[in-house]
């Protein structure tokens, strides 16, 4: 309850404040004269603006030219689900699928790129003024060399339902390798 009138003058009296009542927002009529109706979204709604607006402007363009900006879809887009985006026939979600046989197990690294600037940056090829990197003997612009190291495919990482994994064991002090017996999907 107020006990001083809003701008400080007066303390609150039963004939100067208002006290029985209250405001509530998008009512409809107000009850019996003691709650008084605030409709918050209508500066917004006359403007014709809720939030943000997307407008098709010369900073702006669609992702697919044949399709509509800021498209409002009817249904949830989502993976497995999804055949249209922005009004465009659009079949990429479909692939989304959570099932086993479609996911990797084990994030595996079977080969690795390197491009070799630190070697050339040793090897005296890097200008530190022009930031580039030069031949030594002609001073030409030159790129690092790029290397590939190949690992061959790691079994480990790579499960299938006939070899789910191998087990290696010593028995005797030479190494064993046993594949675990084949899961069969049902």
């Amino acid at each position: 309850m107020a006990t001083v009138q809003i701008d400080g003058s007066t303390a609150v009296t039963s004939s100067s404040t208002r006290n029985n009542g209250g405001a509530a927002i998008q009512t409809g009529s107000a009850a019996s004269g003691k709650l008084d109706k605030v409709n918050v979204g209508s500066y917004y709604t006359r403007l014709g603006v809720f939030a943000s607006t997307p407008i098709d402007g010369t900073d702006t363009n669609e992702a697919n030219s044949s399709g509509t900006f800021a498209y409002n879809n009817t249904r949830p887009i989502a993976k497995r689900y999804t055949t249209t985006l922005s009004g465009v026939s659009n079949t990429v979600l479909l692939s989304g699928a959570a099932r086993p046989g479609l996911r990797r197990k084990v994030n595996k690294t079977e080969s690795t790129t390197n491009r070799l600037d630190t070697t050339l940056i040793r090897s005296g090829g890097f200008n530190i003024y022009t930031g580039k990197f030069t031949n030594n003997q002609t001073g030409a612009v030159v790129k690092p060399t790029v290397q590939t190291d190949s690992f061959g495919q790691d079994d480990a990482a790579t499960p299938t339902s006939s070899v789910p994994g191998e087990l290696t064991y010593t028995l005797g002090g030479a190494p064993i390798n046993t594949e675990y017996k084949p899961k069969y999907n049902t």
